[in-house]
């Protein structure tokens, strides 16, 4: 069963990957409703999920590593008896507050120019102690990456042909070309995404189905962080990776 296969996975390499190949029902309905949240649908094409935490470096190493580590150092803990829960371990980042207009093919530069009218009134302030909030949102665009001859590289001090972040306003009319070309990670990053911003100021990029209240967390043996939803109980359906 596709259950099991995800089971075997995670067990196998101790690594949440098999996570990011869900496909959410707002981006595609599920053929398997009973299918728990965390399983992928093998049913459905791969069109559509994340490739995020599957970004390399020329040397192999993962362009992101959310959980500092390669694998979980505990194993995960699953129900055998339903088959439907998993154990996992992490901490709570932050939980979302506002989100903004889902991108959508052929329209990903309008979206993303309403995405930074939504920060206009804080591009100047510092974003956490590290740079200003601006270079932040473009950052995060992007995903930090941006790729230069089918080579995913982090974006560092400058994006393509700019020079320096953050960019002039000048500079900003070349980055929304980029995102029109195609020819970039950022435009996988934020397509059919929605941004998001959490109670305390971050900022971030989802699935089109999260909402005001969803969870961001870091789970052990995953590259990127994730969005979760509470149920009851204590526990949560997972909503995407990001």
């Amino acid at each position: 069963t596709y259950t099991h296969t995800a089971m075997f996975h995670m067990e196998r390499s101790r690594t949440l990957d098999v996570l990011s190949f869900v496909k959410h029902w707002l981006q595609g309905p599920k053929k398997l409703l009973c299918l728990p949240s965390w399983v992928p649908d093998w049913s459905f094409q791969i069109g559509g999920v994340s490739w995020l935490g599957f970004f390399t470096v020329t040397d192999g190493e993962p362009v992101y590593n959310a959980c500092l580590s390669r694998k979980s150092p505990l194993p995960f803990v699953f129900s055998y008896e339903y088959l439907r829960e998993v154990g996992l371990y992490g901490f709570m980042v932050d939980t979302i507050e506002k989100t903004e207009r889902v991108s959508i093919r052929d329209t990903t530069r309008n979206s993303v120019q309403n995405w930074r009218l939504s920060i206009s009134e804080s591009v100047d302030q510092s974003y956490f102690g590290l740079h200003s909030t601006l270079e932040a949102f473009w950052r995060t665009v992007f995903g930090d990456i941006f790729s230069e001859r089918n080579i995913s590289k982090r974006l560092g001090s400058r994006i393509g042909a700019i020079a320096k972040l953050p960019p002039s306003e000048e500079e900003e009319k070349l980055l929304y070309f980029y995102l029109d070309t195609g020819d970039n990670a950022g435009l996988n990053t934020c397509r059919h995404k929605r941004f998001f911003r959490t109670r305390t100021g971050r900022m971030g990029i989802g699935s089109i189905s999260i909402k005001p209240g969803d969870i961001v967390v870091v789970l052990l043996g995953g590259f990127v962080p994730f969005i979760l939803r509470e149920a009851f109980d204590g526990r949560y359906f997972l909503v995407c990776d990001r």
